[in-house]
């Protein structure tokens, strides 16, 4: 079996399960290219930088032949623009989203769920942010998205890697109700939810509780009550029940220092208000001192947190993991960055839900991909991986994508690490063979002639 087919097989099993899973709207009988097909298609597109559809038909142009060999379903003619588009506006977005989830979570990632919880540092932390797609957003008159625009609620499992569930929204404050309503939609036990303090409210982490799952959430002032306790809960000395834990690190140009300090909520907290938020177990504040090397500037910044897991005054790491939890929710502001800016989804300038809810989903699948191939790359010698926009210029070949897709399902880096097109590229480095070899050096007699031979004295005449 050539490399053709050692590609070729996994790809068109996902194809199948595609078309099993998702229901395609079409009339079958008048359809020219399978769902299955044009998605995968879509996928790739995306992960070679394709802002549209009319990038994406270009995209298959370029690659026509060689997805033929992986891909099945491909005729001699083309798909165009329009066929893209409108098999992503009619696509049923929670279908695709309940599908995917499904499949990397159960199938490749191999995920057990099981009654008995599992240890704190082994729980999936779920994200759940709002991004706003500011083309979205209306100039006319009486429009009611002329200085909101359509926001983006997902939820991001930090254990997958995958967005689980996501909603279309039309104002900042839907946020809240937006998560309620995607919470049924996936499997909540033992999972800790993080988000924005906008979305700290009653309704919202009683929903958690009574899903099965636990909370990690910021509060400000936006709860005025609640804040100012804690607040003067951490402005005294600290009961000796509290936990804490420090961590020091001096990346990007600043040397930082994270101090966290968790106390049990019957000791933080007054009986009136633990009677108003009983699902509150814990607060959290996370000191965080800066300095910035170039400017000799120093910066002092404290956050408050609630959540519902109990101290585990058994666990000596518990306030360390409980930092990492913390920490892990910003990566999702990270993916935003990336998201808008190499893969430009802020320059979406639509008005069909359908549309930007199938688009952004394929657009997070193709960043998560790449997101896989990057943290898996072996690091240069500055310890650092490769760029987004370098992986994202060596898909614009379909086979060095599909390598990388199907590292991605099969959680197997050997596909793209032997990919040679990386190397030519210069985006990995091969490592380094290591010569063992030693030459012996050569046995010299004690004297006579032979001796002289083997130093290689010159000048020098041996005497008969």
């Amino acid at each position: 079996m050539d490399i053709t087919d050692n590609l070729a097989k996994p790809i068109r099993q996902l194809q199948r399960s595609i078309e099993l899973s998702v229901a395609d709207p079409r009339n079958q009988a008048l359809i020219t290219y399978p769902l299955s097909t044009l998605s995968v298609i879509i996928v790739l597109a995306r992960m070679s930088g394709c802002e549209n559809m009319t990038a994406a038909a270009h995209f298959y142009a370029d690659n026509k032949e060689k997805l033929k060999k992986y891909i099945y379903g491909l005729g001699d003619e083309s798909p165009t623009p329009q066929t893209f588009r409108r098999v992503q506006s009619i696509l049923n977005g929670k279908h695709l989203l309940e599908y995917f989830s499904e499949y990397f979570v159960n199938c490749c990632i191999g995920s057990s769920s099981g009654t008995t919880a599992p240890e704190l540092k082994d729980r999936d932390v779920i994200s759940c942010d709002g991004q706003n797609i500011r083309a979205t957003r209306s100039s006319g008159q009486g429009d009611k998205r002329k200085s909101t625009g359509y926001d983006i609620v997902q939820m991001y499992s930090h254990k997958y890697g995958i967005t689980l569930s996501q909603r279309i929204t039309d104002k900042k404050n839907n946020e809240s109700r937006a998560i309620i309503e995607m919470l049924p939609m996936i499997n909540a036990v033992h999972c800790i939810f993080a988000w924005d303090s906008i979305n700290t409210q009653h309704k919202t982490l009683n929903a958690v509780t009574e899903a099965g799952g636990d909370f990690i959430v910021c509060v400000k002032s936006n709860q005025a009550n609640l804040y100012e306790e804690i607040v003067t809960a951490f402005e005294h000395t600290l009961p000796d029940e509290a936990v804490s834990a420090s961590r020091t690190n001096s990346e990007h140009g600043r040397i930082e220092q994270k101090d966290i300090s968790i106390i049990p909520a019957q000791f933080g907290l007054s009986k009136e208000m633990r009677r108003k938020w009983p699902t509150i177990a814990a607060i959290i504040c996370v000191t965080t001192e800066r300095y910035i090397k170039s400017s000799g500037k120093e910066q002092k910044e404290q956050r408050y947190f609630i959540s519902s897991i109990e101290v585990d005054y058994d666990n000596e790491d518990y306030a360390a993991q409980i930092q990492d939890i913390i920490l892990q929710r910003w990566q999702v502001e990270v993916s935003h960055w990336y998201l808008d800016m190499c893969f430009m989804q802020d320059r979406l300038p639509l008005r069909n839900r359908d549309y930007i809810n199938n688009h952004t989903y394929f657009t997070k699948m193709a960043f998560n991909i790449l997101s896989y191939v990057k943290n898996h790359c072996p690091k240069d010698r500055q310890q650092r991986t490769p760029s987004m926009e370098s992986l994202q210029y060596a898909c614009r070949d379909a086979e060095t994508a599909i390598r990388f897709c199907l590292s991605y399902v099969t959680q197997d880096n050997r596909y793209f690490l032997e990919d040679e097109r990386l190397y030519l590229l210069k985006i990995l480095k091969r490592p380094e063979i290591k010569d063992d070899y030693v030459e012996p050096k050569p046995v010299i007699p004690e004297s006579g002639i032979a001796r002289l031979a083997i130093l290689g004295r010159k000048g020098i005449k041996a005497r008969s």
